[in-house]
């Protein structure tokens, strides 16, 4: 019974060690990444190993860049037409794109806040050389009152 218990040890202990590198990167406090895609101004892909992680920035919202009826409660909340706000959206997604894209930003988990939402992305607090990046955002005029 202890030999046939051995290699499912093994085996186990190899299975976490193939996933110790994502693992980490999911629960680090710290991390600093390189964004392969910006979904929206407040949502980016990278890669982990061979994985695609979306990223979900904390502490901003920024108008969406498809019409939908999230797209529409955004409008009516900053009290501007579903048309605005649609291109307020497509703005802070090419302001990310161009800021973001193919650059190295630092992200931050943030004490008290979940590690992923409901749709299984990251929340995280984001900056780029230094910089606040929803505060970047909001400074354009980009951010959901």
């Amino acid at each position: 019974m202890t030999r046939g218990l051995l290699p499912l040890l093994c085996l186990l202990a190899s299975c976490s060690v193939v996933q110790s590198t994502k693992a980490d990167f999911i629960f680090a406090q710290n991390a600093t990444v390189a964004v392969s895609r910006v979904v929206d101004a407040d949502t980016f892909e990278t890669m982990v190993d061979a994985d695609t992680m979306t990223v979900r920035v904390l502490n901003v919202d920024t108008f969406e860049s498809r019409r939908g009826d999230r797209l529409n409660t955004q409008s009516a909340k900053a009290g501007i037409t579903p048309n605005s706000a649609l291109l307020l959206g497509k703005q802070a997604k090419s302001f990310a794109d161009s800021l973001l894209r193919g650059k190295s930003v630092v992200i931050q988990r943030q004490t008290g806040q979940p590690n992923f939402d409901v749709f299984g992305r990251l929340l995280r607090v984001v900056s780029i050389d230094g910089k606040e990046y929803p505060a970047l955002l909001r400074a354009r005029g980009f951010v959901v009152p």
